[in-house]
């Protein structure tokens, strides 16, 4: 994904596996104003994998107006529909303090090679050439995609018509 951000964009890159402080290098990093946060790893509902965000942590984030947009590349983190939780998704977009200014979730089970595929259309069609707004770019990375589940249930939290920075 790395290659795909402009040169003329910082990069930073939060690994669990190699960052015991992963958590809140994370929330730091959301605090201190990014244009684009991607996740990709297992998740549910309202986590990522092992702690990493959830929706319990929004409350952590005082990013104000410097809010990032979340790709999220996990199962059901955009599954605002459920009556019993709230998923990350619509968590972090209706963070009161900062957040997120949308989000790309999915709102049930896919496989992770059709979400790799999803991933690298929706970076390279906001970051491609063309100033796409948010929308243009979710509707081109669907377009990229043969898998069904995957096209059906990306969704996305959050106006359309935003362009990132």
């Amino acid at each position: 994904m790395q290659a795909l951000i402009p040169g003329t964009q910082t990069v930073s890159v939060i690994s669990q596996g190699n960052d015991a402080n992963a958590h809140s290098d994370l929330v730091t990093a959301l605090n201190a104003g990014q244009s684009l946060v991607n996740f990709a790893g297992h998740g549910s509902d309202e986590v990522w994998a092992d702690g990493l965000l959830s929706s319990s942590d929004v409350g952590l984030l005082t990013n104000g107006s410097q809010t990032p947009f979340l790709i999220s590349m996990t199962c059901l983190n955009g599954y605002f529909q459920d009556v019993y939780t709230v998923s990350l998704a619509k968590s972090i977009v209706l963070a009161p303090s900062g957040g997120a200014v949308a989000a790309w979730a999915s709102s049930g089970l896919t496989d992770s090679a059709g979400q790799s595929t999803l991933n690298q259309a929706m970076v390279s069609a906001l970051y491609g050439g063309q100033s796409l707004t948010i929308g243009e770019a979710a509707a081109a990375a669907k377009k990229a995609v043969s898998n069904l589940d995957i096209r059906r249930t990306w969704i996305l939290l959050g106006d359309p018509a935003t362009k990132l920075q």
